[in-house]
């Protein structure tokens, strides 16, 4: 594009193009000709960029004066995104802002798509032009479902470009509901289940004290979208431990915790057995018991709790328990019983112990001789504990049983007999009496022996009377029958009387025999209907001519069942006390009295006392020290004897005062609503109750409240009805009965709606200043309370720390503070009060006014050229005013090299991209609103860090020549320059080394090298924009090894007293030094009559003065340097006389 002028003028007139108030430079793209002869200008843009729109005007002048003229230029270009927006990640219900710059001109239309629709502002959507290039898009309270690409059209006449960002919703991690501590039994399932949230997708790890679980056969980890759940089959006590949900993503980590405890009903897996112990030895019994908690065992002797001693030792080895009781002793048989407890249950297991002796004979035998067909009796008494049970043997071992001509009697004392009636000659032999019991057995041995038969007639004789068997004892019961058979021979035929107690009774009956000897009868006493009068000592006497024969005695014992003549009655007593039941019995023999209390035997010790009167049969039980929770239940008195047994139940009631099961809890309720207060609690008789209400007594037939008593459920209740205020309190419970009162009290809370109070319309506020914005809010429980400005939460604005909320507890005076109030904080302000039982909101009007000032101004500044230069200052007022920029009185617009921006915080800022020498001077900023205009200026110093624009090279010099480095350094201000041998400072003296200025160029200078000049050599250029170094530079110092010009002749003849006269030329650098040699010795400089003179640069003399014989000889020198060494010819020396 081409601007043109044509200027009329004399003299001639300078013309000068501006392009925003600057002459043009072609490095922007201006190219500038103009032709004096004809006053004609042509300003052209060879490629017309964005950068180029703008002011362009040119301006001529002369002596006489000057003139200008501006037009406009302006360049179409298609839109650009020259700042693309960012993808963003926003917490849900936050607010996501999406900042796009574009150019292009005409200025581009920017479309905004979100979830396939175009976006139009709403109240979801908010779009704000900050400047002419930027747009920004608020997408505010960020729910799942705004997760979604952001596409992005920028279009104009010229065409179209488009850009796509995402938008993600992050949400920090959740738990809900969080875990809850689990009591789990033994060997069941424990699951841990919940739900996890959050965005990206969380993580979870599950661990155990503090370690990570693993999935095994056993432990199953689950995940099914957002529902976890952690499974363990076959619980064991080493699950016992703290679970840890450990949940997380990007945003944070959170934990839920549940500690699991391991229970397991108690169980005997090997209960207590009965025992028998051979009197004197050890018996030992044992338990296993197992559960979770680990129980303790206690051993307890006939009710007695066992202590491990001499006597009896207790060991336990894991769940096993062993008592051990040594020398077991008739005083040792009881009931032993073991409880295990494990303060969540208790379960018993007893046992009997019975202290044994095992069978033995008594007395001495005696072998037995009986006459052929008459009756052998053979006897044995044995002892034993218990009672042995006896049979009788035959010497092969065959067992005797008893029929019609054998039979066995045993008496209760251990005394047994074996009666062979009739006795044949194979009777005769060795019978075995066998005793056995529970621990032993034992034989007894007595022989039989057989006598021949006598011939006597049967006719003739007379035959003493014989039985054939004895009469036994027997036990029976009132009214049952008492009868004694006997059969009964002898000649003549016998006669039969009955005794008891040494009296005859009678009648006595004979019946038909059933066999054809008429030596035999059998006599019967018959008694049919027993009393206990008929208990005695029975036996009877068999008499004929021959002689008498009598039985032995036996007891006969009548039993009559036991019966109550009085029962135990039920009984009511207080805690503490003592209670007695008693029993009237009758019963024979006399009856064994037992008492349980809930299906247990009672045993005597300190707390209860058991009395039985043998005469009286009258029974007792006194309890003492009664316990609610021990004596509660039901008394049996069980009466038995060998007839038969009975028992009675009688009630046993405690008195007890009332006691808590559930106290009363403190309680919240809506304002209107019923609230119920309960209590749980027990106590006999039942208790009467009272509620109070602020110490003072509800009547029943107050209508605000209902009593509600639930005996059967031990359950009181209070039912507040309609609640209100006034109702907020402290409510107590009294119940009283007999044995005493207890008390509980909890507090009502009502919960009322929020209120807002004392908000003011409208409230007035001075940028910079502190406003207050005071209202009061009452309501229970304490309202949450919450300021909004345009709908956002004030503490989670950008500059939230401005604001602050105050609460006064005793006045319930809310307050939002601002501080350094800006132009932005003017607006309608929300306040909202929430509690459960509503949410409320109140809005008042914040007006605010400044004064026009700088509260910052601009500062003088030095920038890099090449670098942006940002000049920066804050101005306040109300209205908000309009700011330009100048630099040296020349108007700056925003252009893509210089870029004007204002923030919403007041802050102005003059951005000049790539700063150059063009850009210093003197910059200001004007202010103006209504209220006028206010000015702050600053300079601006274009900095150019140091540069060096000359190739650096290495030198090579020859020892003792000169040497220099030479640098050209650019840099504004100029630099200043240190020099460096091998990295480090050195020396420079400025006599044999100097340094050398010259306009930009810097030099190191070497009059005179020496060897420990070489070395690497570097400098550091230095200003206030910054520094550089050189790359390294070599100096290498050179030497020539020496070289003979002139040598020795190989003879010299001189004559005596002359002098000898040796001369050498040579040449080396640095300079040589020499050695002079007679044969293979080295002369002496200190020598009398020798000379060793060094002429000019390169000539050395040898002079001996006065030569004698002495003299003669082969003379040669070595002439050396740093660089090597020659040797000269060898020339000989010839000393005559004259």
């Amino acid at each position: 594009v081409e601007f043109h002028a044509k200027v009329d003028a004399f003299p001639v007139a300078k013309v000068t193009w501006l392009f925003e108030g600057k002459p043009v430079s072609v490095k922007e793209g201006f190219d500038v000709h103009t032709d004096q002869a004809t006053g004609t200008s042509v300003l052209t843009i060879k490629q017309a960029l964005p950068k180029h729109i703008g002011k362009i005007s040119v301006k001529a002048e002369n002596a006489s004066g000057s003139v200008e003229e501006t037009v406009q230029c302006s360049v179409k270009t298609a839109p650009k995104i020259t700042k693309k927006p960012t993808d963003i990640d926003a917490l849900l219900h936050t607010d996501a802002v999406f900042l796009i710059d574009v150019s292009g001109s005409p200025k581009p239309e920017v479309e905004w798509i979100h979830l396939g629709q175009t976006v139009i502002p709403s109240g979801k959507y908010e779009i704000i032009e900050e400047s002419t290039t930027v747009t920004k898009l608020i997408i505010h309270d960020i729910t799942p479902e705004d997760e979604s690409p952001i596409q992005i059209k920028v279009k104009n006449s010229l065409g179209q470009t488009e850009a796509t960002v995402q938008l993600k919703a992050l949400e920090t991690p959740r738990i809900e509901p969080q875990l809850t501590d689990q009591q789990v039994t033994l060997s069941d399932t424990l699951t841990l289940k919940t739900n996890v949230y959050g965005r990206p997708n969380v993580d979870i790890q599950w661990l155990k004290d503090q370690k990570p679980i693993a999935s095994s056969d056993r432990i199953k980890i689950e995940r099914n979208n957002n529902e976890c759940s952690l499974t363990i089959a076959n619980i064991k006590e080493e699950d016992i431990g703290a679970y840890v949900l450990s949940v997380k993503n990007k945003l944070g980590k959170v934990d839920t915790t549940s500690n699991v405890k391991v229970t397991a009903p108690l169980n005997f897996s090997k209960p207590l057995d009965d025992l028998n112990i051979i009197q004197g030895s050890n018996g030992v019994l044992s338990v296993d018991c197992g559960g979770v908690p680990k129980p303790k065992l206690t051993w307890y002797f006939n009710g007695n709790e066992i202590k491990s001693n001499q006597k009896t030792r207790i060991e336990t080895k894991g769940t096993t328990s062993i008592l051990t009781i040594n020398k077991a002793d008739m005083i040792d048989i009881g009931v032993y019983k073991v409880v295990a407890d494990n303060g969540k249950e208790t379960i018993e297991t007893q046992a009997n112990i019975d202290v044994c002796v095992k069978p033995k004979v008594e007395g001495k035998l005696t072998d037995v001789t009986c006459i052929l067909n008459e009756t052998a009796k053979l006897s044995v008494k044995f002892s034993a504990v218990p009672t042995a049970s006896i049979t009788w043997h035959k010497a092969d071992g065959t067992e005797i049983t008893s029929d019609d001509r054998i039979q066995i009697f045993t008496d209760d004392h251990g005394q047994s007999t074996l009666t062979v009636n009739k006795t044949v000659s194979q009777d005769a032999q060795a019978y075995i009496a066998r005793a056995v019991n529970k621990v032993g057995s034992v034989d007894a041995k007595i022989n039989l022996n057989i006598k021949g038969t006598i011939n006597i007639s049967r006719w003739n004789l007379k035959v003493k009377p014989a039985l054939k068997h004895d009469i036994e004892p027997q036990t029976i019961n009132v009214g049952d029958e008492l009868v004694y058979r006997l059969l009964v021979g002898g000649r003549p035929l016998p006669t039969v009387k009955f005794f008891k107690d040494g009296n005859e009774i009678g009648p006595i009956t004979v019946e038909e025999s059933s066999t054809t000897d008429d030596s035999l009868t059998t006599a019967v006493l018959r008694i049919p209907h027993a009393a206990l009068t008929d208990q005695g000592e029975y036996q009877a006497s068999i008499e004929n001519s021959a002689g008498v024969v009598k039985t032995k005695k036996v007891k006969v014992t009548v039993q009559q069942t036991p019966t109550f003549l009085k029962t135990p009655e039920d009984a009511s007593v207080s805690q503490g006390k003592e209670v007695t039941y008693e029993a009237q019995i009758s019963a024979h023999p006399t009856a064994k009295v037992t008492w349980l209390l809930n299906g247990k035997s009672l045993t005597p010790n300190a707390d209860c006392a058991i009395a039985f009167d043998n005469t009286t049969q009258k029974a007792s039980l006194t309890l003492r020290k009664i316990d609610v929770a021990k004596h509660t239940g039901t008394i049996t008195c069980q009466v038995e004897n060998p007839a038969g047994k009975v028992t009675h139940d009688a009630k046993l009631s405690v008195f007890t005062q009332p006691k808590l099961l559930k106290p009363l809890q403190d309680e919240s309720i809506v304002e209107g609503q019923d609230a119920t207060l309960s209590i749980e609690a027990i106590g006999y008789p039942s208790p009467n109750i009272q509620w109070f209400f602020n110490d003072q007594l509800i009547s029943p037939t107050d209508q605000h409240y209902q009593i509600i008593t639930k005996e059967e459920e031990n359950l009181y209740e209070l039912k507040i009805k309609q609640t209100k205020s006034t109702d907020i309190g402290t409510y107590k419970v009294v119940l009283t009965n007999s044995e005493g009162e207890i008390t509980s009290q909890a507090n009502l809370n009502v919960q009322l709606a929020p209120i807002i109070s004392s908000l003011q319309p409208t409230i007035e506020g001075i940028q910079g200043q502190q406003v207050i914005i005071s209202c009061q809010v009452s309501g229970n429980p304490k309202p949450e309370i919450t300021f909004l400005k345009d709908k956002k939460d004030v503490t989670t604005l950008e500059d939230k720390n401005r604001f602050q909320i105050e609460y006064d507890e005793k006045t319930e005076e809310v307050r939002l503070i601002i501080s350094n109030v800006k132009d932005e904080d003017h607006g309608k302000y929300t306040i909202r009060a929430k509690n459960p039982v509503s949410t409320i909101e109140e809005q008042t009007t914040v007006m605010i006014a400044a004064q026009l000032a700088f509260t910052e101004g601009l500062q003088d500044t030095d920038v890099i050229s090449g670098q942006n230069l940002t000049l920066t200052c804050h101005c306040q007022g109300i209205p908000k005013p309009t700011v330009k920029w100048y630099q040296n009185e020349h108007e700056i617009k925003s252009t893509t090299k210089q870029k004007i921006e204002s923030k919403p915080d007041d802050v102005h800022i003059l951005t000049v991209n790539r700063a150059d020498l063009t850009d210093g001077g003197v910059f200001k900023v004007v202010a103006t609103n209504p209220q006028g205009s206010v000015t702050s200026t600053c300079n601006v110093t274009v900095l150019m860090k140091p540069k060096i624009e000359s190739k650096q090279q290495d030198i090579q010099a020859v020892i003792g020549e000169t040497a220099q480095f030479n640098a050209k350094i650019s840099g504004l201000p100029k630099p200043t320059i240190q020099w460096f041998k091998n990295g480090q400072p050195f020396d420079i003296d400025n006599e044999r080394i100097k340094t050398v200025e010259n306009d930009d160029v810097y030099s190191l200078v070497f009059e005179s090298t020496q060897t420990d000049d070489k070395a690497s050599y570097t400098f550091k250029a230095t200003n206030r924009a910054g520094d550089i170094e050189s790359p390294k530079m070599a100096l290498n110092v050179t030497t020539t090894q020496p070289k003979i010009r002139l040598d020795l002749q190989p003879t010299l003849n001189v004559t005596k007293n002359e002098s000898i006269v040796l001369t050498i030329q040579a040449d080396g650098k640095p300079k040589p030094h020499i050695q002079w040699f007679k044969g293979t010795e080295e002369i002496s400089r200190n020598q009398t009559g020798v000379k060793i003179i060094e002429e000019g640069d390169n000539t050395y003399k040898l002079i001996i003065e006065q030569a004698t014989e002495n003299d003669h000889g082969e003379y040669s020198a070595i002439i050396q340097n740093a660089a090597g060494q020659v040797k000269s010819k060898k020339t000989n020396v010839a000393v005559t006389s004259k």
